[in-house]
């Protein structure tokens, strides 16, 4: 029974993790393009005694983050400038350390009439530079595979194609801030991922579900404290019982 109290603060810190992820998700629930993230829990053998006395005790250990990239809802907003992503891949962000990723579609015109993402950073075309919309355009149109259109004197003219791309392993795509992702994977190209020209792509958190898991998340932190509580009385009482024998 000595070991129950490291065993509950095994069981705790790994119980607040799982709340703080929790609460991440939470937060984000209505960020365009979010992706929610779960913690994964493993058994920990931790070996106690002395050689020739060992015993081991089932600790508990989060062993790491994993993301859900399923598809978020989609919502129409009537705006040329934004687009949503259907089906596998993501929309290459050129930033200035490195090219970033993301499906939050929520984009504007810079002062150098670059499509840009809501933190300034350009989309890129398939030749990895901004596309750039004339300063005489008028509608713009992006169609189903990326293709940058724009209607100049009662014509339709292409200027570039977004590039499309998708990854071997989403897990290793690292958040970089506003929905972003960096990585050290090669990206692939990709021909499964749609462009829909008018939509953005909202955060696939369901709030419900999330504070289903904060409820369960609050209810074991509680009754592991109430372990460790009647653990600590009992060591109280036994400590209190040998003085008095003494």
């Amino acid at each position: 029974m000595e070991n129950t109290l490291p065993i509950a603060v095994s069981r705790m810190t790994s119980l607040r993790n799982s709340m703080n992820t929790t609460a991440n998700n939470l937060a984000n629930a209505n960020t365009t393009g979010f992706r929610g993230e779960k913690t994964l829990f493993q058994e920990y053998l931790s070996q106690t005694g002395t050689p020739g006395n060992r015993e081991s005790l089932s600790m508990v250990q989060d062993i790491a983050t994993y993301r859900d990239f399923s598809e978020g809802s989609m919502t129409s907003t009537g705006n040329p400038m934004d687009l949503a992503l259907r089906g596998d891949g993501f929309l290459v962000v050129g930033h200035p350390a490195q090219d970033l990723y993301t499906r939050a579609g929520a984009l504007h015109l810079d002062n150098e009439r670059r499509l840009v993402t809501s933190e300034g950073y350009p989309l890129l075309g398939q030749n990895n530079q901004a596309i750039q919309i004339p300063e005489d355009a008028g509608e713009v149109m992006i169609d189903a595979k990326g293709v940058v259109s724009v209607r100049e004197n009662n014509q339709t003219n292409e200027i570039g194609r977004l590039q499309l791309v998708r990854f071997g392993d989403n897990q290793q795509l690292r958040p970089a801030g506003g929905s972003m992702f960096a990585t050290d994977q090669t990206p692939l190209q990709t021909e499964e991922a749609q462009v829909v020209q008018g939509f953005i792509e909202g955060s696939n958190v369901k709030p419900v579900m999330e504070v289903t898991q904060m409820i369960e998340v609050m209810r074991d932190y509680a009754s592991v404290a109430k372990i460790m509580e009647v653990e600590d009385q009992r060591m109280r009482d036994a400590a209190n019982k040998l003085v008095r024998n003494v």
